[in-house]
Order: structure tokens, then sequence, then C-alpha cells
């Protein structure tokens, strides 16, 4: 860990993000992101000590420990303040479409970081741990990591969405996901144990490169899709050529979209054929009422899916960073080109294995983020697993997120951080959390009136 002065930090992160640029250019906005990943990670992303940390505007109040239950009002002010980028409307729409504290808690990731920045006690006991910053994923909970086929076609356990990721506090990404497997465990009925989780979490740190055994069940799941028992794709038939609609929730895209994705996908991928195209719409999570189009593409035999020629593809309006609010002042949010590249680089830990269907456009002065919809894409439900997997999954995923956390710091800096955050003690972090549970409880249940 190089400690750097406040002069220092900004001069590095302006070398940065003029190295970047000059990697964006050259990799042009249709390239693949394998190309875009040529570069050393190394220079994008790394963890620094820094002597700033985020700060509130002066007209947000702090309050000492957890504050009481804010009103339903108090509540949507909030998340005005946090989440400029939905209206009002949009943010009523998204409280009445969370089901349960959880669903509410993955919803708006804006908010669990405004909570924590304004809890007086976080801000003095953390105040160490805070000044460590590198490249935050940003929305960590339970439901965000997935089964991904990688370049090479073999299938890795990674990060579901880059969305809310960025330059921040590496902590508190920890808490998030720490405090998202308590909401899910109480939600879906399985125990996580706060101290596994922090030793799982901890073990990741200090071994970035080691190779860890998936979960017994998980690894099942994962070989069943290598052999293609599982390749399958729920969404689109083949005979039909068309993607599966369901009402309310997949339904027909106008004549004008269709034309504009037909002439995105001509540009991105020119040895596929356009089939097919649909508006998808998701009231729930943190992209909800985001727009999204699917495409369905037929590509030629030479292209190595593991679908075979048929690829969808998703179309996802990008929004402002839910961790925005972590930026030091002076520090500029990074572009949607930037997230999404740096994320899946670190995710995939190795840039060569970015599968190249992985791009950014601009439709309408709107960032679109652009993915495949593999089977082996899809994110790992947690009420469809058993209550022993659940721990062991939680565990995994802490260690994951460990090591690529432990990805970013140098070999001889490891074991300060890995100090800072044991001199916390177990009873004292697990107090955090279950108040950070009970308040997102009590706030679900002002929400629910």
């Amino acid at each position: 860990m190089i400690k750097v002065s406040k002069e220092t930090s900004r001069k590095e992160n302006m070398i940065y993000r003029v190295f970047l640029a000059v990697i964006l250019i050259f990799a042009g906005t249709s390239s693949s992101f394998a190309a875009s990943c040529s570069h050393s990670l190394r220079t994008l992303v790394g963890v620094s000590e820094y002597k700033e940390t985020p700060q509130l505007p002066a007209t947000v109040k702090t309050f000492e420990g957890f504050p009481h239950t804010p009103s339903r009002e108090e509540i949507i002010s909030s998340l005005d303040r946090v989440m400029p980028h939905f209206t009002s409307k949009v943010i009523h729409e998204k409280l009445q479409k969370s089901a349960n504290p959880f669903m509410f808690f993955r919803g708006h990731v804006a908010y669990f970081f405004d909570i924590f920045l304004r809890n007086e006690k976080f801000a003095k006991r953390y105040s160490k741990l805070i000044k460590y910053r590198g490249w935050m994923f940003g929305d960590a909970h339970p439901e965000n990591f997935a089964l991904l086929a990688s370049k090479k076609g073999d299938i890795r356990f990674v990060m579901a969405d880059p969305d809310d990721s960025g330059p921040g506090p590496i902590f508190m990404e920890y808490m998030r996901l720490t405090v998202g497997a308590q909401l899910a465990g109480n939600t879906f009925n399985f125990k996580v144990s706060s101290k596994k989780m922090a030793r799982a979490y901890l073990e990741g740190v200090e071994h970035p490169k080691k190779s860890f055994l998936l979960p017994k069940k998980l690894s099942k799941i994962s070989k069943e899709i290598s052999n293609g028992r599982k390749a399958k794709s729920k969404h689109f038939s083949k005979k039909k050529e068309q993607i599966i609609r369901e009402s309310g929730v997949i339904k027909d895209a106008t004549q004008k979209q269709i034309a504009i994705l037909r002439k995105q996908c001509s540009e991105l991928f020119p040895n596929a054929e356009f089939k097919d195209s649909a508006e998808v719409i998701r009231e729930t999570g943190g992209s909800a009422f985001l727009k999204r189009y699917w495409v369905l593409l037929k590509f030629n035999s030479n292209q190595k899916n593991i679908d075979g020629p048929w690829q969808v593809i998703e179309f996802k309006q990008q929004a402002k960073s839910g961790i925005n609010s972590l930026l030091l002042k002076g520090e500029t949010p990074p572009s949607t080109r930037e997230r999404v590249l740096n994320t899946w680089a670190l995710s995939l830990r190795n840039k060569k294995d970015v599968p190249s269907l992985f791009n950014v456009v601009t439709i309408g002065g709107q960032d679109f983020y652009v993915r495949p919809k593999w089977i082996a894409y899809e994110n790992i439900a947690q009420d469809e697993l058993l209550d022993d997997f659940n721990e062991e999954l939680m565990l995994h995923q802490a260690r994951w997120l460990g090591q690529s956390h432990g990805k970013q710091i140098n070999k001889a800096s490891r074991s300060k951080y890995i100090k800072s955050v044991s001199e916390i003690k177990t009873s004292t972090r697990e107090k955090d959390e279950e108040d950070f549970v009970d308040f997102y409880e009590s706030v679900f249940k002002e929400i629910s009136k």
C-alpha cells in the first residue's frame, strides 16, 4: 500500500483517465472488449490509501448510530437525492414492487452507501478502512453473481453486472455483500455466519491468485453447462426463430426500435443475421424501469457460442452509478464504457478472456450496455438452492470479492489491510450488520404501509 498525498492521488487519477481515454480512442465503439482490454489492468485499477474520504453535502444530516425508522416521505426524499436519474414517479413504482426487505436493499444501491456515510459511528469505527480506495463492483449482493462462459468457452464464476461500479472504499463493498447475505438469509430462510464470511473474504484478499474450488452444487451446474446438458436456451425458439414473448414482461418492439437495433447489430455483429427483437420490461432490481431490448441473432458457422450459432443479445440502458456518492471531491464519475471495461477485465481475472459480445453503444443520447444472454449467464437464484449450499455459496462470493480486492493491492501491503479489517472485533461487526438488517426491515415495513 503506497500512502499518497492529496495532490499525488489526484495526479495519479488524472494519468489513469488520460491513459484510458487514449486506449478507448484506439479501441473504437464497435470493437470487442477483448481488444479494448489489451492494456494492463494494473494501470487502470489499484488500491491506494487516501487521506481523503467521501464527503456528504452540507445539507445532508448525519446521525449517531442508526436513526429512528424514517417516514415514507423521508425515505423517498433520500432516494430522490441519491438517485436523481430516476423520477419521483419511478421511485414510487420501485418501492411498490419491492416484495421484501432484501428486494428493497438490492434495488437501491445508492441508499445503502448513503446510510453508511451518514452513520457517525460507522464513520469513526471504519475510518481506517474507508481510506482504502480501489475499483468497486458496487452492487455486491447475493443474487448479483453468475456463471459466465469466457471467450475460451470455459465457465467462470463472476459478478454479474457492472452498472454500479467505479472507484470507492473497497471495504464498504464487502459490508454491502455481508449485509445482503443476512437479509437474503432472513427472506429465504437460511443462515449465514458473519464470522465465516469475514474469514472467507480475508482469505481471498490474502490469496488473490489462488484457484478456489466452486461449491459442489455450483460445480455440477458448471459441468452440465459445459457438456451441453443445460445449453438449451429458454429465451427463444429455434423452430420459430423468435424470442419467446411473455405477457407484461417481453413484448414486440416498435418498428422504430427494430430499425435502430438492426442498424446497431449490423455494425457490432457483421457476421450475424438479424432474426427477431423484443422490448423487455423489468420492474424489480436496481435497473427496474430502465429500457431493455433483446435481439435474436444467428451467427455464421465459425462463431463459437455456448448456444451454437444462435444468440440472444441484450441492450440494457445505463443510469448513473449507485456509488457516485463515494467519489472524492473533484473526482469525476467513470463513463459507462470505463465501468464495463474495468469491471469485466477485473471480474474475469484475465483481460484476454472477456467475451467479444460485450460492448457499449449510444442510442438516442443514452448509453446501452450490450451483453449476451447465455444460459450460463443466468443469475443464481437463492430460493432455488438448499440451506447448506446457500451458506457455502455466500462464503464463495465473499472469497471471490476478497480476491478481486486483493488483486488490486500490492503484495507488501495486503497484510496491512487485512490487519485493519481484523482489528474490528467480530462481535462489533456482527452487531453493525444486525443493526443494518433491522434498519432495512423497519424501512420495508414503513414503505409497505
